[in-house]
């Protein structure tokens, strides 16, 4: 059998296939070839003035690559155009597929190709625009004739540039990621990261299983923790009848108020939006006293019941009585519609082809009640009734058979819960009422018993109780129930009358803070429809704005579509439509939407990003879908004409609506200097009117420095904002200092969440809400507290209809108008904190969260959780879940430690003068009712925690073969050994991080019994080896024990090669040429090539910029038999050195010589002086460094460059090291920079988000 081989020495994979198989296959990594014998240089950015090939980093945000995190780049000045690699063994003559994977291009004019030789024979691969991913482009033959032993790639032809990523490259571009070869020329694509493993793995390939899709490793569900007290229990509302009468339809009088769940085919962009209430249940009855009143204001003028279970399949049929509104004639369909797959109304989806029968009446209403009547099959499962058209409606029955029996009630005694407040939305200021409802349809006076069971959104039963109503024969009655003691949540009720069993029907209701009178310091906002509906709605969920995502009127080809024609009077009355609501409105200038008369025409040719006009961004509007000669650049105004426009419209509207935020999400849009321009006219144009306006903006943090910079630091700003919704701890950070540093507020625009599970429990439901509760409930004290945002929006406020029984386009909002549980979170967080005003983020080292400390009310609050750590990735499940017996020192009787919702937590104990609970990741907040300030500060300070059962740490260690394991060292905390252990790990799959699928050819390990007290190392195999650097990479890690409790760790593993080396030390990388450097670089956009903001350790708020630099490093290491060294070079736009400053830059080495542990880790401290630089720290007594600066600019500005050479005696670190050993390392950078009249400093470091040192290998 041929064996897979890991070809070290040229870093080539070859990957051989079973002869079952008959098929010879080649994986090949372009980063790891040679040019001109030379291994291509790594890098994490784009070096657009690079003259041949290099590595680039290309882990990204949904670039779905399978390869190893870097790919082969080369920009169109390369003067060395190929690159080549030897095989590990020859590919025997015949005939072959290629395949090339790639990204881009997202401009061009023409194809990109390149050239590959086999050999002495070749074949070119041509590709113009392909998804905005790394994706296998279709397959080129090619035949051999003598075997082949050598591979080589060469840049063509660059056909055009961008890759539709934030802040995207103007050079034209070629990036590789993988060439596959197969001598099977079936393969209709190249490896999947499965497919990868399943080669590499010497296991018999076919080659459908080359290309499945799918990791085989554990899938992690974001939500699925914290876990709720219990699983949902599902309580279906079965069409069914009591007492020998024939009516299968609950509550078919609507005797029973509150809207009765019906609900409408909401669509709030035409405003036909209707939410039931008990306004709807009217005294004009056919039977008993009331009705449902039906507006006949949904899509299509739809309405529709509550979702009930048909037990069985057959002929019925069903009647009821209807009435015109309003003594008009009116037409109406009514119907029994079956709700089939993902919720949808089977007989609108037109995914299937055969659906099951509909029971439909059509008939016309009049001013006296009249019955409707309709016989057919339906078969059993979950329907709803619907109806369209506007009418009274009331005795309903559904009934088996061919024929309309006399109407009669199901039952004699009904009886429901509902509340009479629109959207069921309650307030915490006031107790809970709600409003149980009771009809008796029998010939004599009886009793009403109603059972009913409360849970909240923890699963947990807040309340269950049986109720007696007395109910005269024929009458309804109704009786209000107090819910006690009153507490803040979403809460679902199911409910059954007369002993049956759950469900007769469903509440959802909410009970909120008490909204704010007036402007808080922090005001929900939501992209809504202009529908007075749904501001009604979103007013008693405690939004006070109304952004501009879907506003319409405000846009300038609706304003001003042709010379000399306004529109003002059409956007007066939609900028005003929110006021009676108490609302604002924030509207936007749009200059992506300029009429062709206010154009820039030159600058909206298709041409302008290929000749350098423009700059390339994210998106590129008007492209997809037409021809070239129709395509045009994102828009770009005429800026004289645009300051014109703007003067215009702040004289015609700028007294009823100062302020205007220019653009939305505008860096997809422009890249910084181009929206500089447009925001200066827009400026110069608010000033010609003489009205006060006010200029706010919606672009990232980082973007806002670079476009402020390109202003000249004239900020003519009166806000900054982003879709800041799922900002992660550094970049809201960003926001808090961005306010602070220029006094104007934050603005969040959007986005939000997209899936939002139901908290229903009748019906196809079921989910697990708690999840997604906590994690909305991250993000909003993330938006209040930790941006400060003073406008916290959502994409969307809206209530829209499509086919199913959800609501759609990011709801706040559930499709009856009771809040999902994302938006009761959403809305409940800011209210609680309304007026919170960010005084400190408190670190604990010991459980690795952060405190963010509060003024509210005179007082210091706190509020965090398990794992709020500076660098969580809010996409993956990180650790810890759950911090066990933690302490509040001295809070005893004045300290509140509160859920989420604000509700005090009846788990959390007085042990003392100190207040004990176990913190999980729903945020629990310290409500503070009598310590001082210095008090509660010293309080959070000492927060302490018990240890974790088994504490666990990731590190790259040495497998001792010469490669590299992935360890896991476990440190059992509890008085027993733990024996029968077993491991594995799983990485974070298609995420905003290093691509790990390739490195765990196996997730499962090996680890030893772990006695009492003591500490393993548990290991992975990995296909790494110590050749290059590993960094970012991000790992899950599970300790399965023999009682089969899971004990996991999420941690980050970093690791870079010291090759051997003499080192000069006069502050030049000459003799470094070699030697593949790691990195420290950073970038905040959500949609990236390479890092984030992980390497962030404190201050991360003063990193700044898109395409200037602030800072950045990359780090060199080697040794010989008597030093390691260091080389670290630096760019800088602002070198401040040791003593011209209250802080300065410095850097920081830190070495230990034990893996995996901090503990005897030494540090050598380098601080840049006038005339050199200084040593110090532990580790600085015998070494010896030298640092050289140079200036250098690149083409938005000019930066220092320093390199710093340090020699370290390997006596410190037990003397010298053979190839494949490894210590522990890290490089802290303090980067300081003058910043207005101050110098600020952030704080960064090379083994970002680990939890210990990064791992440096000795090599050859």
């Amino acid at each position: 059998m041929n064996r897979a081989f890991w070809c070290v020495a040229a870093t080539v994979v070859t990957i051989l296939a079973s002869p079952l198989f008959g098929a010879e296959r080649r994986l090949l990594e372009p980063e790891e070839f040679v040019q001109d014998g030379k291994p291509l240089k790594r890098c994490p950015y784009f070096k657009e003035d690079a003259t041949e090939w290099y590595a680039r980093e290309t882990n990204c945000r949904s670039l779905g690559g399978p390869g190893k995190g870097y790919s082969a780049a080369i920009h169109e000045g390369a003067t060395q155009r190929i690159i080549n690699a030897p095989l590990q063994r020859p590919l025997p003559p015949g005939k072959y597929q290629v395949f090339l994977s790639s990204a881009g291009l997202y401009w061009q004019d023409k194809p990109n190709i390149v050239r590959i030789r086999l050999g002495t024979a070749s074949t070119d691969v041509s590709w113009t625009q392909i998804e905005k991913r790394i994706r296998w482009m279709p397959p080129q033959q090619i035949e051999l004739k003598a075997p082949a032993t050598t591979i080589a790639l060469e840049a063509v032809q660059f056909g055009g540039k961008g890759f539709s990523k934030l802040y995207d490259i103007n050079s034209r571009c070629i990036l590789i990621d993988q060439v596959y070869l197969t001598s099977d020329l079936t393969e209709k694509t190249g490896p999947t990261a499965a497919g990868s493993h399943v080669v590499l793995g010497d296991r018999a390939a076919p080659a459908e299983t080359i290309g499945e899709p799918g990791s085989g490793y554990r899938e992690v569900n974001t939500t699925a923790s914290p876990s709720p007290v219990a699983e949902p229990k599902r309580f279906p509302i079965r069409l069914a009848s009591s007492d020998g009468r024939t009516n299968l339809i609950p509550n078919s009088s609507f005797e029973l108020g509150g809207g009765d769940g019906w609900c409408t085919a909401n669509n709030s962009r035409s405003q036909a939006v209707h939410i039931f209430s008990e306004a709807d249940h009217v005294r004009d009855a056919f039977h008993g006293q009331y009705a449902i009143h039906l507006p006949g204001k949904g899509i299509f003028s739809m309405q529709y019941s509550r979702v009930f279970e048909l037990l069985g399949g057959g002929t019925y049929t069903l009647s009821g009585y209807v009435k015109a509104i309003g003594g008009g004639d009116g037409k109406l369909n009514l119907r029994i519609t079956p709700i089939g797959d993902k919720d949808q109304f089977e007989e609108a989806d037109s995914r299937l082809k055969e659906k099951r029968p509909v029971l439909k009446a059509e008939t016309e209403t009049t001013a006296q009640w009249q019955r409707f009547s309709v016989t057919g099959p339906l078969e059993a499962g979950s329907v709803v009734m619907a109806v369209n058209g506007a009418c009274l409606l009331d005795a309903v029955q559904l009934e088996k058979g061919n024929k309309a029996t006399d109407y009669a009630p199901r039952a004699p005694i009904e009886a429901s819960l509902s509340t009479d407040q629109l959207g069921h939305i309650l307030y915490a200021d006031k107790r809970t009422e709600l409003i149980a409802w009771a009809h008796n349809s029998g010939a004599a006076n009886a009793t009403a018993t109603l059972t009913y069971r409360i849970v909240d959104v923890r699963e947990r039963v807040i309340e269950e109780k049986t109720l007696s109503i007395p109910v005269p024969a024929g009458k309804t009655v109704m009786k209000r129930v107090v819910v006690s003691p009153t507490r803040r949540g979403l809460f679902n009720v199911v409910y059954a009358a007369g002993g049956r069993p759950y469900a007769d029907g469903e509440l959802i209701y909410a009970v909120l803070p008490p909204i704010p009178v007036g402007m808080p310091r922090h005001a929900l906002a939501s992209n809504m429809d202009s529908d007075p509906a749904s501001f009604e709605l979103m007013k008693r969920m405690g939004h006070k704005w109304q952004l501009y995502c879907k506003l319409y009127a405000d846009r300038p080809d609706q304003v001003n579509p042709n010379p000399d024609e306004y529109h003002w009077d059409a956007l007066r009355e939609i900028v005003a439509m929110p006021r009676p609501f108490g609302m604002k409105t924030m509207p936007a200038m749009w200059p992506t939407h300029v009429p062709a008369h206010l154009r820039d025409a030159q600058l909206c040719e298709w041409s302008a990003y290929g000749d350098g006009r423009r700059d390339l961004t994210r998106q590129i509007k008007n492209m997809a879908g037409r021809p070239a000669e129709q395509r045009t650049a994102v828009l770009y105004p005429d800026l004289k004409k645009w300051r014109e426009y703007c003067r215009r419209l702040a004289e015609n509207i700028g007294d009823e609506q100062p302020w205007w935020t220019v653009e939305d999400e505008t860096e997809l849009y422009y890249s910084a200097r181009e929206f500089a321009r447009i925001v200066r006219a827009t400026a110069n144009g608010f000033r010609d009117s003489g009205k006060p306006m006010k200029i706010s903006l919606s672009c990232m943090t980082n973007y806002i420095d670079e476009m402020i910079a390109e202003l000249g630091g004239d900020v003519p700003l009166s806000g900054f904002g982003a879709s800041s919704y799922d900002y992660e701890y550094w970049e809201a950070r960003k926001a808090r200092y961005l306010q602070e540093r220029w006094d104007v507020p934050w603005s969040c625009i959007g986005v939000g969440a997209s899936r939002c599970p139901q908290f229903r429990r009748t019906g196809p439901f079921g989910e697990t809400v708690y999840g997604d509760a906590v994690r909305t409930a991250q993000h909003m004290v993330m938006l209040a507290i930790g941006q400060d945002a003073k406008v916290l929006g959502h994409y969307t406020g809206r209530l829209w209809w499509r086919g199913s029984l959800r609501n759609n386009d990011f709801p706040l909002m559930d499709i009856d108008g009771t809040p999902l549980p994302h938006g009761f979170s959403y809305s409940c967080i800011p209210l609680l904190v309304a007026d919170a005003v960010p005084v400190q983020d408190i670190y604990l080292d010991a459980l690795r969260t952060v405190v963010f400390v509060f003024r509210q009310g005179g007082r210091l609050h706190a509020v965090t959780w398990s794992n709020n750590t500076p660098g969580v990735d809010l996409h993956w499940e990180t650790d810890p879940h759950v911090w066990s017996d933690v302490r509040l020192p001295g809070a005893a009787g004045k300290v509140t430690v509160a859920g989420m919702y604000g509700n005090a937590r009846d788990d959390a104990t007085s042990d003392g003068a100190d207040v004990v609970f176990d913190l999980d990741e729903e945020p629990t907040f310290f409500f503070n009712r009598g310590l001082t300030d210095e008090s509660m500060l010293a309080m959070v300070r000492g927060i302490t925690a018990a240890p974790r059962p088994l504490d666990m740490h990731l590190a790259f260690i040495p497998d001792g073969k010469g490669g590299v394991s992935l360890g896991v060292r476990a440190t059992n905390n509890t008085s027993a050994t733990l024996k029968g252990l077993k491991l594995d790990a799983n990485f974070p799959p298609n995420r905003m991080l290093s691509r790990m699928d390739w490195t765990l050819p196996s997730r499962t390990g090996t680890i030893a019994d772990i006695p009492a007290g003591q500490s393993v190392w548990g290991r992975l195999s990995t296909k790494i080896g110590p050749d290059i650097p590993v960094e970012n990479a991000t790992y899950t890690a599970w300790i399965t024990d023999a009682q089969g409790r899971e004990h996991r760790m999420y941690d980050t593993c970093w690791m870079t090669v010291a090759p051997r080396l003499t080192a000069s030390l006069d502050g030049r990388l000459d003799e470094w040429q070699a030697v593949q450097p790691a990195w420290m670089h950073y970038t905040y956009a959500w949609d990236r090539f390479g890092r984030h903001t992980v390497q962030f350790e404190r201050q991360g708020e003063h990193f700044n910029y898109v395409h200037r630099i602030d800072a950045r490093a990359a780090i060199y290491a080697g040794h010989d038999d008597r030093h390691l060294y260091l080389a670290i070079r630096c760019e800088d736009d602002d070198l401040v050195r040791s003593g011209t400053a209250a802080v300065a830059d410095r850097l920081e080495i830190q070495l230990n010589g034990v893996l995996g542990q901090r503990d005897g880790t030494q540090t050598l401290v380098l601080d840049p002086t006038a005339d050199g630089v200084t040593l110090s720290g532990s580790a600085g007594d015998d070494a010896r460094a030298q640092i050289n600066v140079a200036d250098a600019r690149n083409e938005y500005a000019p930066y220092k460059v320093w390199i710093v050479e340090v020699a370290i005696p390997l006596s410190s670190l037990d003397g010298a090291k053979k190839p494949g050993d490894a210590i522990g390392l890290d490089v802290v950078w303090h980067d300081a920079d003058h910043d207005g009249k101050q110098v600020v400093t952030g704080t960064w470091r090379w083994a970002g988000r680990s939890t210990g040192l990064g791992s440096m290998f000795f090599g050859q």
